[in-house]
Formats: structure tokens, C-alpha cells, sequence
């Protein structure tokens, strides 16, 4: 029992440290970003034809209804569409169906990019090394030349990279998360002062800053970085308050923040200070000249790439001029970044698998193939799938053995290093005709990923439903990793980024605007959580349940209010549970209650969640049961982790309260 308390007080750790580690960097926060975005589309459809002086001939509605069309732009929910009119009148209910959809602040929850090397320029921020592999201080700026000379130009090729993929490569560019509201997203953070110094009069652009969750590690070795870690010259960790200085404080009170980040369409272009305004221009402008673009280029690619070349030298020239070598973006060459300089993700992974145990005794020598699929918005810790297949030798024979596993990684530190879990294992053995299968889940798993191309895994203790803690296992995985070679994206099943299914002509009037300076009806209180993982601890009788997969829909009560402390909704899940040496399967689900006493920390009550199971072993029975418990909230930004502190049981009558009794983590839906 000792053993299992240790093991659970280990995992917990892990789970908990990784998730307060890997709290995302937030150009103008997470939900700032759609508050600019949405500054930007509001004040783009107000304008009518004439009012838009690089492209007099279309009003801004018309800008927008062009980008929808020719799938630049996902599609509004009220959109008219070839194959018939959604059901959308103009009420209170559903105008925001009719508005553009916004997604910038979404790419903060990629967090593969918050930590890689190039996945600094997509944030507008600079590599760690640029503080000293130059680090010569520029008289112009007062700091290292590397933030100026090196960062500027990268972050510059990396913008226009990303455009060129938008333009030439539509749909793979939406495939990786390499859209327009990724772009839109690094437009964003160059206007941060967290993430780039500008000048405050002409805004051209002195500096890019590096993050502090990132600087640490090679300054261990690079003494020289030390000076800046603690100084404005970086992006501090884990938020920095210069994200949030885009909105007015003497009309924006501090408590009323929250709201208008949570309903971006209210908050009126006057309550943005002179950066929000810019940032919000610059997205505005970017929309524009991708219309003037579609328009003059049509089909034909070489119209296309001029057009691209002159509007986005103008672009950059307009928003992203340097202030010590204000003539490179007259020169930028509008074509994809280097190879080196762009994104990279494993995706598919094969290699040779040796793992040695006590219990029961062997070695084992498998072949093992991992798919993985990048991190994105429903899942930013990342999901992956393991098959392993070999021989198992000792005790004098040898056996068929294999494993199919489902894995999560909680924590992407960078393209070349991952902590994870697998929270679902099949063990397979065959002896002789006989398949054994024995279920159970690892604690801990090391990925990294030298040069691009060797993949080395590590992963220690199991634990076995059937079995139990197989605490003296160690695995050591040697293979190949293959990236955007083989493109798996599995994304859109869970969050469909709908765009229309192929290139249409504008609609014109048939596509209605709501008022979007309406008070009341833009404010969406309707959210949820998604649980990719979970897990259950019980006292009597002793054993671990796991929860894959689960839930949580919530409604704020008052929805007229701009503050509503009280939710309601529903919890939905699945899961299994290990007794002795008998597994279940159960389902979960009921009414919950929730209020919120800060931002980050919230009570939940679920009075009666009825628990069907049915047996999976040749001696379990299946069962009904029915849990009532209490719950603590903990927000970190678009996650969540719930603690269930209180849980009572209705068939066992025993009420859970000396430990923690459940622990899921969630992901925020709006």
C-alpha cells in the first residue's frame, strides 16, 4: 500500500508540475487576440465602398465575403452556402452566426510552439541564442545586436513564409495551422510590448524579446544571457503584464476585463489604447491586401505572385519596418521560409523497443511504431498512438508478445523534447493458442528527437489493472522520426475549422450583418470543458479508476449580466476501474453546479451522477452505482484541473474525503 501511495503521490506531481510549466506564452493573452481580431472585423464592416483607400472599389463587407468565399476565411455559421440557407434569423440567440468567425487567440493553445526554436518567430519573439550569439549592445536600441540583426530578419521570413504557404499552399497551410489566423495571431504579438520593442510614434519595430521559459536552460551554459533574464529585454514567464496593454484603463475598469475578453465583439475600438488600435489596423490591413490579391491574381500564379510581392513589401513596410535597417522589407522575396527555419513536428516514429522487468521476469525486444498527432486547439497536450510488437525471453521459453497503447503528452518543452503518459495499454502475450490481455496505463514517458530524425523514448513503471505496479520496468526505445513527410492530422474530428468546401463567388446581399455595437446580443455565455484524461483513487475497496475521455457542458445562469458567478450543466464521461483482479467498464454522467469565487479558482458540485458498469473479466458482475461529490477548480488559463476533494459513494455508502478522490484535467471549449 505504501508502494501505491508513493506511485500516485509521483503522479500527481508530474501531471500537476507539467501543467503549471507549460502555461502558454499569450501575446495580448489568449483571448486578447480575439478582441483585436474582433476590433479589426468590426471596424472593416462599417466601411463602405470608398472609405478603404488601398482598395476604394469594395466595401469592407464585401473584403470579408470574398476571404469567405475563396476559403481564406472560415465560414459563419449563418452563411449563406450553395447547398441552402441555414436557418438563421437575426435574434439575440444566433447573431453571432452571421459575424465573422474569429480564431487568433486559439493558436496560443499549439504548445509545441510556445517552446520550439521557430516556433518563437509564429509568437514574434526571438530565440534565446540571439541574446548571445551577438550580444555587442547596439547604440540605436541600448541592447544586443542579436534581438535587432538576427531576430528581426528571421521573424520577417518567417511572416512572409507563412503568407506565401496561405496564398500557394491553401490547404495545407490550414492542415498545419498555418492559416490566416495564424498569421493574424503573429500580427497580433508584434504589437505586445512583451514580445517586441517599437518605437511609439512611427511603431517601427527596434527589438524581438525571447521568453524566459525557454532562456533558462541554454543560459545554463551561455553564462552571458543571465544580465536580461529578470529585465525588460525578455518576455517573462509565466505571464507578463505588458500582454495586457491593449485596452484603455480609464474605460476599462480591471473586473470588467474578463468580460470583454470572453465576448470580443462588445468591446467598442474606443476602449482600445493607441496599440490596440495599431495591432487591430495591421490585421484590418492584412485582410485587405489578401483580398486585393484573390482579386487581381485570379487562377493564374504568376499575376498572383506579383500581386503577393507588391502588397506584401507595402504590408510589411506599412507595419513591420525595422528601426536600425528600415530597407529590408522593400527586399523581402515572397516565397517559403528554408527548411531550417520552418516549423517542425514528429508525427510518425518507428524504432526497436528493449524493455527489462522484475515482475514478471524477462526481457523483452519488440518492434514499436508511434503515430502522433500534433497539438492543437482541442488538444494541446498532444495525442499519439503506440503499437509495438516482438519476442518476450526468459524463464526458459520464449513468447509472442505486443502492446497497443494511447498516449497524451502533457508537456511539448520543444520540437526535440516531450514528457508524457500512456493512460490506456493493451498488453498482448500469446502462449501458444492462448491471448492473454492485460490492461494497464504507464506514469511516465521521455521523447526526444535528435537532429530532426532519431527518435529516443524512455519510458519507466507501469501499472496493471490485473497485476498492479510493475514499478521496476524500464523501456528504451531507439527509432526514426518522420515529420510533414507523412501528413497524419486527425484534428478536425474533434473541432472541424469549418471553411466552405470549395471556392464560390461572393454572396453578396444575401450575407446579413447584425448591429455589432448591440450590448447585449454578441455575448456568448455557453462553454465547456473537454477531458481527454483522468483519473479516480478509492480507499474501499483500495483501487485506481482511469477516465479517458469526458465532458463537462456549462451555461452561465444569468446571461444578461456581464458577470455571472453561477454555472450550470452537465458532465459526461467513460472510464474503467480495476478491483482485485477483476476490470470494469462504466459510464458516468449528471447535473453539475458550479461558482466561481476567483478567476482561477472555482467550487463545483455534482449532487447524484449515476455510474452503470459492466464487466470486462471472467468474475466481475456489472453494476449500478451513483457518486455525489465536491469539487475544486483550479483555472490556468485554457485549462483546468478539477480536484475531486469529497466523493460518496451510494452503493458502497462510504464518503471519500482523505485524499484527493478524482483528478481530470480540462480543456476549455467557448
Amino acid at each position: 500500500m505504501t508502494t501505491f501511495r508513493n506511485d500516485v503521490r509521483f503522479m500527481l506531481g508530474v501531471i500537476v508540475l507539467s501543467l503549471l510549466v507549460c502555461s502558454p506564452a499569450r501575446g495580448h493573452t489568449t483571448r486578447g487576440h480575439n478582441v483585436i481580431e474582433a476590433a479589426a472585423y468590426k471596424n472593416l464592416l462599417k466601411k463602405q465602398r470608398g472609405d478603404i483607400p488601398h482598395l476604394p472599389s469594395m466595401s469592407g463587407k464585401e473584403v470579408i465575403d470574398l476571404l469567405v468565399a475563396q476559403r481564406i476565411l472560415r465560414v459563419p455559421p449563418c452563411y449563406p452556402q450553395p447547398d441552402g440557407n441555414p436557418d438563421c434569423n437575426m435574434t439575440e440567440t444566433d447573431s453571432l452566426g452571421w459575424l465573422p468567425v474569429i480564431g487568433s487567440g486559439d493558436m496560443d493553445a499549439i504548445f509545441y510552439r510556445q517552446f520550439s526554436k521557430n516556433g518563437q518567430y509564429f509568437h514574434f519573439m526571438a530565440s534565446p541564442g540571439a541574446l548571445y550569439r551577438n550580444p555587442e549592445i547596439d547604440p540605436r536600441t541600448n541592447a544586443p545586436r542579436g534581438l535587432t540583426e538576427e531576430a528581426y530578419p528571421l521573424a520577417i521570413r518567417f511572416l512572409t513564409g507563412m503568407y506565401f504557404e496561405i496564398l500557394e499552399r491553401s490547404d495545407e497551410s490550414k492542415k498545419y495551422y498555418r492559416d490566416l489566423y495564424s498569421l493574424i495571431h503573429t500580427v497580433g504579438d508584434s504589437f505586445s510590448e512583451a514580445h517586441a520593442d517599437r518605437d511609439t510614434v512611427t511603431w517601427a519595430i527596434k527589438l524581438l524579446k525571447p521568453w524566459q521559459a525557454t532562456a533558462w536552460e541554454p543560459f545554463l551554459i551561455y553564462w552571458s544571457g543571465w544580465p536580461y533574464y529578470f529585465s525588460d529585454l525578455i518576455h517573462w514567464f509565466p505571464e507578463d503584464p505588458r500582454d495586457k496593454m491593449y485596452y484603455r484603463e480609464d474605460l476599462v475598469p480591471a473586473d470588467e476585463v474578463e468580460f470583454y475578453e470572453k465576448s470580443p465583439y462588445l468591446l467598442p475600438r474606443s476602449f482600445l489604447n493607441a496599440r490596440g488600435i495599431e495591432a487591430a489596423d495591421a490585421i484590418e490591413d492584412l485582410l485587405v491586401i489578401t483580398a486585393i490579391i484573390l482579386k487581381e491574381g485570379g487562377d493564374n500564379k504568376d499575376s498572383l505572385e506579383r500581386a503577393a510581392t507588391r502588397e506584401w513589401r507595402w504590408y510589411l513596410d506599412q507595419h513591420f519596418k525595422g528601426y536600425s535597417d528600415p530597407d529590408l522589407v522593400s527586399t523581402v522575396e515572397f516565397k517559403a521560409a528554408p527548411r531550417e527555419e520552418q516549423e517542425w513536428r514528429p508525427m510518425v516514429q518507428v524504432g526497436v523497443t528493449g524493455r527489462t522487468r522484475k515482475t514478471p521476469g524477462g526481457q523483452d525486444l519488440l518492434v514499436a511504431m508511434n503515430f502522433a498527432k500534433p497539438p492543437s486547439v482541442v488538444d494541446p497536450f498532444g495525442f499519439y498512438a503506440g503499437y509495438e510488437i516482438g519476442r518476450r525471453s526468459g524463464a526458459g521459453s520464449t513468447l509472442w508478445v505486443g502492446s497497443v497503447s494511447f498516449g497524451l503528452y502533457l508537456w511539448h518543452y520543444s520540437d526535440l523534447l516531450a514528457l508524457g503518459l500512456d493512460p490506456i495499454v493493451a498488453d498482448l502475450t500469446w502462449d501458444g493458442n492462448r491471448l492473454t490481455v492485460e490492461p494497464m496505463f504507464s506514469f511516465a514517458r521521455f521523447d526526444a528527437w535528435i537532429s530532426r530524425r532519431v527518435w529516443v523514448s524512455v519510458q519507466g513503471f507501469r501499472y496493471s489493472l490485473i497485476n498492479g505496479f510493475r514499478s521496476r520496468e524500464f523501456s528504451l526505445t531507439l527509432g526514426v522520426a518522420f515529420s510533414r513527410d507523412i501528413p497524419l492530422h486527425w484534428t478536425d474530428w474533434f473541432t472541424p475549422r469549418r471553411y466552405l468546401d470549395k471556392a464560390e463567388q461572393p454572396v453578396g446581399e444575401r450575407w446579413r450583418i447584425p448591429d455589432v455595437d448591440s450590448p447585449l446580443r454578441l455575448n456568448p455565455r455557453a462553454y465547456g470543458y473537454f477531458h481527454p484524461f483522468g483519473y479516480g483513487f478509492h480507499s474501499r475497496p483500495s483501487h485506481v479508476s482511469i477516465l479517458p475521455v469526458g465532458y463537462t457542458f456549462l451555461r452561465d445562469i444569468d446571461r444578461r449580466s456581464k458577470f455571472s458567478r453561477w454555472s450550470y450543466g452537465m458532465y459526461v464521461g467513460v472510464g474503467g476501474e480495476h478491483k482485485g483482479h477483476e476490470v470494469w467498464m462504466f459510464v458516468k454522467a449528471g447535473p453539475v453546479m458550479r461558482f466561481r469565487l476567483l478567476s482561477l479558482l472555482s467550487l463545483q458540485a455534482a449532487p447524484l451522477t449515476p455510474r452503470p458498469a459492466i464487466g470486462l473479466s471472467k468474475h466481475a458482475k456489472g453494476y449500478v452505482d451513483a457518486d455525489a461529490s465536491a469539487t475544486i477548480v483550479l483555472a490556468l488559463g485554457s485549462i483546468e484541473l478539477d480536484l475531486d476533494v469529497l466523493k460518496y459513494s451510494f452503493r458502497e455508502k462510504h464518503l471519500e474525503k482523505k485524499a484527493i478522490a478524482e483528478l481530470k484535467v480540462g480543456i476549455l471549449r467557448e
